[in-house]
């Protein structure tokens, strides 16, 4: 065998075996991503310091928007809503306000009431959009337990089943005022907020187009591509050769 074609064959083993590997790891994220919707991967969520710098998500987060319901606390960071340092959902809405309310507590986001028992289970959404056309301003609770809100410098009282409201002009009236939570729960809560950035989801695209790497992720696919196109060509001739020597 000449120098040349043995360099060849050692170029050839390498570069396939190296393609090899990168294909596999491209078929196991084409199969995921096909299932992503089955496997849910955009609500599980990478939790790993060393992705998460890699993406260069930060620690630190603006001052998060917090009302205390008793002992606890309900807050919003960015778009997601908190109890204590439970999740509850996504919403660009603003939290407006939260407070206890009969056996549980409740928040407005916007126009949005969410009633939640003691045990932090969703009792009631309320769409407040068909009875005020303006965002609501604040909540509170008069001096006889009953839900009161503001919209447009204007007092409403609600009836009990919260569906009917009218207005309201006394003053026994304790709102619900942002308040600034223990900086211990506070660097829990940034923590997994920061948890939360990262879906699977987006992290096995990411992989899977090479876009992980940056700008650089586009040349790697061609060198990819160019490396499969090597090797279709490459294999054939080593293989040629071969039957050639054998004949001869």
């Amino acid at each position: 065998m000449s120098p040349w074609i043995h360099r060849l064959l050692l170029w050839h083993r390498m570069v396939g075996l190296a393609v090899a590997a990168i294909l596999i790891v491209l078929a196991i994220t084409g199969v995921l991503l096909n299932h992503s919707a089955d496997l849910k991967l955009h609500q599980r969520w990478i939790t790993h310091p060393v992705i998460l710098d890699w993406y260069q998500i930060p620690d630190d987060f603006n001052p998060p928007v917090s009302f205390q319901v008793g002992e606890n606390w309900v807050s919003q960071i960015d778009d997601h809503i908190y109890f204590n340092e439970m999740f509850l959902f996504s919403s660009d809405a603003t939290l407006v306000g939260a407070l206890t309310y009969e056996d549980g507590w409740l928040y407005v986001l916007n126009n949005q009431l969410h009633l939640y028992n003691a045990a932090v289970q969703l009792i009631e959404h309320i769409d407040l959009t068909s009875e005020f056309s303006e965002s609501i301003d604040r909540i509170g609770i008069n001096s006889e337990k009953q839900l009161i809100l503001r919209v447009a410098q204007t007092n409403w009282i609600a009836d009990p089943e919260l569906i009917g409201w009218q207005p309201y002009i006394a003053t026994d009236i304790g709102w619900a005022r942002p308040g600034l939570f223990p900086n211990q729960i506070r660097s829990r809560l940034f923590q997994l907020h920061r948890q939360r950035q990262l879906s699977f989801e987006h992290f096995i695209l990411q992989l899977h187009n090479a876009q992980i790497f940056g700008s650089i992720g586009k040349w790697l696919l061609d060198l990819l591509a160019l490396s499969v196109v090597l090797l279709a060509t490459s294999g054939p001739y080593i293989w040629w050769r071969a039957i050639r020597k054998n004949r001869s």
